[in-house]
């Protein structure tokens, strides 16, 4: 806050804006302070706050005051773009432009970046689900298999409860699969479509 309030107090001096440069630099600053304030922007003050409230007021009112400013060099560094074109109007607005492509363009590499983890670690986690699930009906069934096979247990025993338990592992694998099939789906879907550009 207190460096916006500066540059503010400083671009009041009728020799802050020297040249075009000098508002361009200015462009590119308050881009830079747009990214920094949407990173810690907070929403309009939400109830049943409690002891939080007071520094919640006081935070969002200098975010607020810090937007403010924020405008107001924009529109500073606008006037002096428009006192010093000496160029087409076009190439200003192109570089301006471009400024602010980067800025965009690095919020997305940004979160490109933690949504690929954050699928693969959720793709990882269901893989080593679905080896859990294969590998259930066998691990609930050896025993008695084994019991059988040494004719330590009857037939009939045993199929009834690999009935038993074949329904059993049936509806879990519904209940714990299932719900994530779609997440899956999606997962798979997202990595094959191609990165955006700068990502």
């Amino acid at each position: 806050m207190s460096e916006l309030i500066a540059l503010h107090e400083q671009i009041q001096e009728e020799s802050y804006f020297d040249s075009t440069e000098t508002a361009r630099d200015l462009k590119n600053k308050i881009g830079d302070y747009i990214f920094k304030l949407s990173n810690f922007s907070l929403s309009p003050v939400p109830s049943g706050l409690g002891s939080i409230e007071k520094e919640y007021r006081m935070y969002r009112e200098q975010e607020l005051t810090a937007k403010k400013l924020v405008k107001q060099l924009d529109s500073s560094a606008n006037a002096a773009l428009e006192k010093f074109n000496k160029t087409s109007d076009s190439d200003i607005a192109q570089s301006v432009f471009r400024s602010k492509v980067g800025h965009l363009q690095s919020r997305i590499r940004k979160w490109s970046k933690e949504g690929r983890k954050v699928l693969q670690e959720e793709l990882n986690r269901f893989n080593q689900l679905v080896e859990e699930r294969n590998k259930a009906f066998h691990n609930a069934m050896s025993d008695l298999l084994e019991d059988l096979r040494f004719e330590r247990i009857e037939l009939a025993y045993v199929l009834e409860r690999m009935d038993e338990e074949f329904e059993k592992q049936d509806i879990e694998n519904i209940q714990r699969l299932q719900p994530k099939r779609r997440a899956r789906c999606r997962i798979i879907f997202m990595q094959k479509q191609p990165p955006s550009r700068g990502a």
